[in-house]
């Protein structure tokens, strides 16, 4: 039997600001904006499963920059403080010794047989001053172990946030047996990536289960990918006019809210309005086709679609800047949905009472009245924010 059962995400940290391909080991290197981006977005995906799992959990980095920056977004929505970010020099990236820090182009000019030579035998090979891949990854794993025979803080299963890197993670999973070590470059460990392992004791030794490698949790589907969902499962074109006529009031709260686009992420936010009801009238497909998303990789964009449509306010999820909690990104869709009826923008007095002759019961007429109150609570908020309401 197993125990003190750890879940492990391994995550890659965001896009870095470099202007040519280079080889980066331990030279420290700063996120590009778009990094940034990415780390903002497994912020809001690991709040999401904190609150959601309700278990203890902790999160560890790499020292370098790249990994700090990245698990600092990561935690903003969370009750943990940066000093709670457990920093740990066994995470770094591979020591690339003589090469750190040269572009792959100079690389190959001025060690065009060693730079075959490495491609032959990634697993092995080792540049001068640095160290291969197999003593990187024996050195994370030993690390992994060590957090495996910790005990868990209570019965639950902990989970655990490694910010890492691409060459270490790679290393790490071979090291597990879980990839061929002569095709390391195989895996497809992007930025912002996440590779989850479960971890458990057995008679005294570490465990490991590498369930998936390389998700992107935190993904937001492109236009495109979008339009691929909707006609994989038929949705008929007046629910697309719904959804299309909520997104568009959607980015415009967005924009009335936050018009510098300091707070929201509008590709987040679209997707969310364009996908809310995709699966309206498939009844097979678990909790309004949100299931489905997860299982296509989209868990960040299922959670804030499953969680809109509560009764209750996100307040735990709201955004923080500059000393204003603004509403979380949950709030925002329900309200832009309720001020849609079909495909034609109405006040919220409107929409309600057109619904409430659909309401049964007291306990039906209860939870309308419920709704019609967060929504206008939200209109209220917009208000507050930016001194006027708005007029579509």
């Amino acid at each position: 039997m197993k125990r003190n059962r750890k879940t492990i995400y391994l995550i890659r940290h965001g896009e870095i600001d470099i202007e040519e391909k280079r080889c980066i080991g331990t030279t420290d290197v700063p996120l590009s904006e778009h990094g940034l981006m990415q780390a903002k977005r497994l912020g809001m995906w690991m709040a999401r499963k904190v609150i959601r799992e309700n278990a203890p959990y902790k999160i560890y980095s790499s020292p370098s920059i790249r990994c700090t920056k990245t698990a600092e977004r990561m935690i903003e929505l969370t009750p943990l403080k940066p000093d709670q970010i457990i920093l740990v020099p066994e995470l770094h990236e591979i020591e690339m010794g003589e090469w750190d820090g040269m572009r792959f182009s100079e690389i190959k000019q001025r060690f065009p047989e060693a730079y075959i030579e490495r491609g032959r035998h990634f697993w092995d090979y080792k540049v001068p001053g640095g160290e291969s891949f197999e003593e990187a990854g024996k050195r994370f794993v030993a690390y992994l172990k060590e957090l495996a025979l910790e005990q868990n803080p209570t019965e639950q299963e902990e989970i655990l946030y490694i910010v890492a890197h691409a060459g270490i993670i790679r290393a790490a999973i071979a090291y597990l047996g879980e990839a061929d070590t002569d095709r390391l470059m195989d895996l497809d460990i992007k930025y912002a990536s996440v590779t989850k392992i479960r971890s458990g004791v057995i008679a005294g030794q570490p465990d490991f289960e590498v369930e998936i490698i390389g998700g992107h949790p935190a993904a937001v589907p492109v236009n495109r990918r979008v339009d691929e969902i909707l006609d994989r499962y038929s949705v008929p074109d007046h629910i697309r006019r719904h959804m299309k006529k909520v997104s568009e009031v959607l980015l415009s709260v967005a924009d009335h809210i936050d018009p510098h686009r300091e707070i929201y992420d509008r590709e987040l936010l679209y997707s969310s309005a364009m996908l809310h009801d995709f699966a309206k009238l498939h009844k097979h497909l678990r909790a309004a086709g949100t299931e489905q998303l997860r299982i296509d990789g989209y868990e960040l964009l299922a959670d804030l679609i499953a969680e809109h449509e509560t009764i209750e306010l996100h307040r735990e999820l709201a955004i923080e800047k500059d000393g204003v909690r603004y509403l979380s990104e949950e709030d925002l869709l329900y309200y832009a949905d309720k001020r849609v009826k079909e495909d034609t923008i109405v006040s919220l007095q409107e929409r309600f009472e057109l619904s409430l002759p659909k309401c049964r019961t007291p306990e039906a007429v209860m939870k309308h009245r419920l709704r019609w109150n967060k929504a206008i609570a939200i209109e209220n908020d917009i208000y507050r924010y930016s001194g006027k309401y708005i007029d579509f």
